[in-house]
């Protein structure tokens, strides 16, 4: 029997805990409070299914539903679970089902309430689960803790930070047709593509009779997190309107499920498994092993109120005002061969923009002949390139206002640096050094490394001045590394090593802003944007999906988080400019290219949009994103339009963001509720553009391909 064990109304979002009294195996369903006193009867079992007439005489017909355990876990040597799940899923095996329901219990203090549950096995096993809400969001977190009280030792083998299941308790049987997945896809220079497929196209209907498991579980293995996917998760029932989301901290190998067995669907994730991720954690009597974080929500809306609940309502605390002080970074404009020579005499124009922090990227340590991408690892400053030193080259930089920053792969050591012949320091994988392309990585589980870098990166720190660190990582180490655990267990070790690395530097700089980069952004997962002060957005520099790429990620961190580049050069005309410095409002702004070539006009155009950037910038740091337009195909050569509508969490500033493509229309009208009670205060756009708010719209009209617009708008008082 099932039944409804416990319920808690945590702001608007209603969680129940349902046991099944005869196996006291617990699950979880989180819904929508207004919804709740809308749930129908659901079907018990499949004897109204025609196909299903034979198991009368066999006695009883297949169950409609079961409970899904609250924390998946399993240990080596259980059993699996039936239905074709190897290979699959490694959930609902005999660990998972063993664990029966011991105790809950709720703490409540300083706004947050937090809910602790129990489950025991007869063999000694425990697993704690742990679910919190902070007053004034509409989000949970989830994580999960597991401990080996028995007498022997334990293989770990998969721990779930979070499931979640019941989906959807609207719907009275298995409900075909009505339900859709959202996920985001992510490539170098093409991060953040939403993906929408029908439950269907994912084969992931309910089997005639419920035998068979169905499952599409996805995720990313090794250091590069979001390099394939997002960590993250939707499903919608269209026919409710109500969409389902979670999202993981996970700064190396993950996974999402998303099962089905029965009428309902469940969701889990966490670290990636040992059939998925190679990983494996032994426990000793006594000891134990928690999992990561993970958030989940449900809302009544589309996919960006629920990326918007689990994303701008994550991140809420910025080191820095949002608009300026904003950045220069030379990438684009000596592509990997900075020199004092080079730079200094960018530092007026840098300043007459009106940015503050001017940052040397990569190639300043690599003498003539070097490499920029073979020579990372000894960290020691070019005397070629900066003959009076670094040093110098700073002090001139704090002459002129602007504070210093400076690139570094620090994890990494190229295959031309002196450090590279410290073998004992690298990762190793099946006895061997771990290489990929010239670039090998140091272990962060060895003190002697972290000593080491830490010397290195505060030194000059506090030689040069800097108070900006932009910090890249451009390969990935794959499925593990060497040790006393599974390599997936050791991955895990060394990349929580690396944050416990960055944070330390953080703590003994607190004014230091440190930037992520990741080959654009293949770490954009909770765990590091939070980390960081600032994360770059994509590779895509001068490319013409910028626009596109930088909308793609409102939906997964915060724009006063996400780093927006601009590449201007002297022969960009008037169009071009608009185009490319109306991205920036997608973000915070990153300037770059031949800037001590453009011409004076050209200049003025660019510090207005600055000083524009800077006025905008409340929108920018908290509120909510909406996105309008059809889905764009193709990222190197984009068609159509977005329009990306900003609002700020009082909805009194509303910042419209406008771009298309090739095969652009003359005009496009968005909805916009009471969009006469509001104002056009500024605006970056082409003088022919012609901008009206009509009854709950706004119009632009006389477009044409490759255009780009900001508008700047304020509720009438």
């Amino acid at each position: 029997m099932k039944q409804l064990h416990s319920a808690y109304t945590l702001g608007n979002l209603n969680v129940s805990y349902i046991l099944d009294t005869e196996t006291l195996i617990m699950g979880l369903r989180i819904l929508s409070a207004q919804f709740e006193n809308k749930i129908p009867e659901h079907r018990e079992d499949l004897s109204e299914v025609p196909e299903n007439h034979f198991f009368g005489e066999w006695g009883d017909f297949p169950s409609s539903w079961d409970v899904e355990p609250l924390v998946l876990v399993s240990v080596a040597g259980s059993e699996r679970a039936e239905g074709f799940s190897q290979g699959q899923t490694m959930r609902n095996g005999s660990t998972a089902r063993s664990l029966q329901f011991s105790a809950q219990e709720v703490e409540t203090q300083s706004g947050k309430t937090i809910i602790k549950t129990t489950m025991v096995s007869s063999e000694n096993l425990m697993v704690i689960h742990v679910l919190e809400f902070l007053e004034g969001t509409d989000f949970l977190s989830c994580s999960a803790g597991f401990f080996n009280e028995s007498n022997h030792d334990v293989t770990l083998e998969l721990l779930s930070s979070f499931t979640m299941g019941f989906i959807s308790p609207l719907q009275k049987d298995d409900a075909p047709g009505k339900y859709q997945i959202h996920r985001f896809r992510s490539s170098w220079s093409s991060e953040g593509r939403h993906v929408c497929s029908t439950a269907e196209e994912l084969e992931l209907e309910s089997s005639w009779c419920h035998h068979s498991v169905n499952c599409e579980r996805f995720g990313q293995l090794g250091s590069l997190p979001v390099r394939r996917w997002f960590p993250f998760v939707g499903i919608e029932d269209t026919e409710n309107n109500l969409l389902w989301g979670a999202r993981l901290e996970a700064p190396g190998s993950w996974q999402m499920e998303i099962y089905r067995k029965d009428d309902f669907f469940h969701l889990s994730g966490g670290q990636a498994d040992r059939e998925f991720g190679h990983w494996s954690k032994t426990l000793s009597p006594g000891s134990s092993f928690h999992s990561g974080k993970a958030w989940i929500s449900v809302v009544s809306g589309g996919i960006d109120d629920i990326t918007a609940v689990l994303t701008d309502s994550l991140y809420r605390d910025v080191k820095v005002p949002h608009g300026v002080p904003a950045v220069f970074n030379e990438w684009c404009t000596t592509w990997g061969n900075p020199s004092a020579e080079k730079l200094s005499p960018l530092l007026k124009r840098v300043k007459d923009l009106k940015l503050k922090y001017f940052v040397v990227d990569a190639g300043w340590y690599a003498d003539s002949g070097g490499n920029w991408e073979t020579t990372q690892g000894d960290w020691e400053v070019s005397s070629e390139l900066f003959p009076d030193g670094l040093k110098a080259f700073c002090s001139e930089l704090r002459k002129n206002n602007l504070i210093p920053g400076l690139w570094f792969e620090l994890e990494v050591v190229g295959e031309n640096a002196v450090l590279r012949k410290k073998i004992d320091w690298l990762l190793h994988f099946d006895g061997k050094p771990i290489k990929s392309g010239s670039r090998y990585f140091l272990d962060f589980r060895k003190k002697e490394v972290r000593e080491y870098l830490a010397s290195k990166l505060t030194g000059l720190i506090r030689e040069c001045g800097l108070g900006y660190i932009k910090l890249d990582y451009n390969e990935t180490i794959g499925p593990g590394c060497d040790g006393d655990d599974s390599p997936g267990e050791e991955l895990r070790k060394h990349l929580l090593e690396v944050q416990l690395f960055y944070k330390r530097i953080k703590e003994q700089f607190p004014d230091l802003i440190m930037e992520s980069c990741s080959s654009g952004g293949h770490r954009l997962e909770p765990s590091f944007i939070d980390l960081m002060d600032v994360s770059s957005f994509s590779d895509a520099h001068e490319t013409k999906a910028i626009p596109v790429i930088a909308a793609n990620l409102l939906r997964q961190i915060p724009p006063s988080k996400n780093l927006i580049w601009a590449v201007v050069h002297p022969s960009d005309d008037e169009k071009r400019l608009h185009y490319s410095l109306s991205a920036l409002f997608l973000g915070r702004l990153c300037l770059s290219g031949e800037i001590d070539g453009l011409s004076e006009d050209t200049v003025r155009f660019v510090r207005t949009a600055v000083d524009l950037h800077n006025s905008v910038s409340p929108v920018l740091s908290g509120g909510k994103s909406f996105r309008f337009g059809p889905e764009v195909k193709s990222y190197s050569a984009p068609r159509g339009w977005q329009v990306i509508a900003r609002y700020s969490e009082d909805c009194h500033k509303l910042l419209i963001v406008l771009h298309t493509f090739s095969g652009s229309p003359g005009a496009i009208t968005i909805a916009v509720e009471d969009s006469e009670d509001y104002i056009l205060r500024d605006s970056l756009a082409e003088g022919c553009l012609k901008f009206s708010q009509i009854e709950d719209t706004i119009k632009v009209e006389n477009l044409s391909d490759f255009a780009g617009a900001v508008f700047y708008l304020e509720h009438k008082v």
